[in-house]
C-alpha cells in the first residue's frame, strides 16, 4: 500500500494534515533541543577548560577546593573523586597499548558504553565540545549554502564508512605503538587544550577543520571521527531514537535538508513508512523534529521495531 503523501496550504501560510492538525510553521518555533543540546556541551566545554586552565588549579598545582569534584579531559576523568568516565574509544586504546585490562579503564568505559548502548550515540550531539564549534559553524554559513547543501550532503554520506576504517587503524596503531593513538591527537582533546592554555598552534587544527567543512558540512562528524564510527556501531539499536508517528506523511522534506549528519529522514524513514530512525549516524539532536511541519517525528523511546508504521 502506498503511502499518502499530503500537503495542504492554508491561506494563513500554515501546513496541515488532512487529521487536522495544524504546524505552526518551523521559524517561529523555538528550538528547544538545539538550545539544550548547545547549553549542555558548552556547560561541558567551559568545565574542562576550567578544569584544565590555571583557573581551576591553585598556585601549589592541585585542583582549587570548588572543582575538586571532577578532574580529568574529555577522553578519562574522575567525577566526585570517585566515579572513573572514559571514552571507549580510549579504553579500548589502553588495552591494545599495554596489553592488558586496567580495571580504572574497564570501570570507567561501562557507563559510556551503556549510555551509547541505550541512548545512542548522543556524545556527539550532546557533549562533545568540537560537535558544538562545528554546528556553530555550520550555523554560520547555513544560509549561503543551503541551495547546495543537499547536494553536499550526498558527498558526506559516500565517505561516512571512511571512520570505521580510520577506527581500526587507530586500534591497530595503538597495539604497533603502544600508546593511545587516537586519545593522543584527537583534535576534540586539542581544542579544549588550546582554549585553556591560549595555543595559537593547537587552535589551527580546529581553524583548518571549520574552513574544510564550509565546503562539506560535518565531514569530521560523519566521515573522519573514529569515536564517532565507535558511537554509531554501540548505538544503532539504542532505544531513545526518533520516533515517526501517524499515516499521513508530509513531503515538505526539512528533516532531510536540516540533518546534520546527511540521514535523508524523508525518503527513508518518514515517506517508507518506518516507525523510527534506527540509523547508527544518528546523534540524536533533535534537528529533524523540530523543523518536522506535521509534527510527525519526535524524540522518545522507541522498541526498536522500524517496520512499517503504516497499516498494509
Amino acid at each position: 500500500m502506498e503511502l499518502p503523501i499530503l500537503r495542504s496550504e492554508r491561506g494563513d501560510g500554515q501546513t496541515a494534515s488532512s487529521s487536522g492538525h495544524v504546524a505552526t510553521g518551523w521559524m517561529r518555533r523555538v528550538r528547544w533541543w538545539t538550545w539544550s543540546r548547545r547549553a549542555t556541551a558548552g556547560s561541558l566545554l567551559l568545565l574542562m577548560v576550567i578544569a584544565n586552565s590555571s583557573i581551576g588549579h591553585s598556585s601549589i598545582g592541585h585542583s582549587s577546593t570548588w572543582l575538586s569534584w571532577f578532574t580529568g579531559s574529555i577522553t578519562a576523568a574522575t567525577w566526585f573523586g570517585c566515579l572513573p568516565i572514559v571514552d571507549p574509544l580510549a579504553a579500548l586504546e589502553v588495552v591494545l597499548a599495554s596489553h592488558s585490562v586496567p580495571a580504572w579503564t574497564l570501570v570507567g568505559s561501562m557507563f559510556t558504553v551503556a549510555l551509547a548502548l541505550g541512548l545512542g550515540r548522543v556524545f556527539c550531539s550532546w557533549a562533545c565540545p568540537l560537535g558544538l564549534v562545528l554546528e556553530l559553524n555550520d550555523g554560520l554559513w547555513n544560509k549561503a549554502w543551503r541551495r547546495r547543501k543537499r547536494q553536499l550532503h550526498r558527498v558526506g554520506r559516500s565517505l561516512q564508512p571512511l571512520k570505521y576504517w580510520i577506527l581500526g587503524a587507530c586500534l591497530i596503531a595503538s597495539s604497533i605503538a603502544e600508546i593511545p593513538v587516537f586519545a593522543a591527537i584527537s583534535p576534540i582533546s586539542l581544542m579544549v587544550q588550546a582554549i585553556s592554555r591560549m595555543s595559537l598552534h593547537l587552535l589551527v587544527v580546529i581553524v583548518v577543520i571549520a574552513l574544510i567543512e564550509i565546503f562539506f558540512p560535518r565531514l569530521f562528524c560523519r566521515a573522519l571521527c573514529p569515536l564517532g564510527g565507535l558511537y554509531s556501531l554501540l548505538g544503532r539499536w539504542g532505544v531513545f531514537r526518533v520516533r515517526a508517528s501517524g499515516e499521513d506523511r508530509l513531503r515538505c522534506q526539512r528533516c532531510s535538508l536540516d540533518c546534520p549528519m546527511g540521514i535523508d529522514v524523508m525518503h527513508d524513514y518518514v515517506l517508507a513508512g518506518k516507525s523510527s530512525i534506527d540509523d547508527g549516524q544518528c546523534t540524536r539532536c533533535g534537528a529533524c523534529t523540530e523543523v518536522c511541519l506535521g509534527h510527525i517525528l519526535r524524540l522518545g523511546i522507541s522498541s526498536g521495531n522500524t517496520r512499517s508504521a503504516v497499516s498494509e
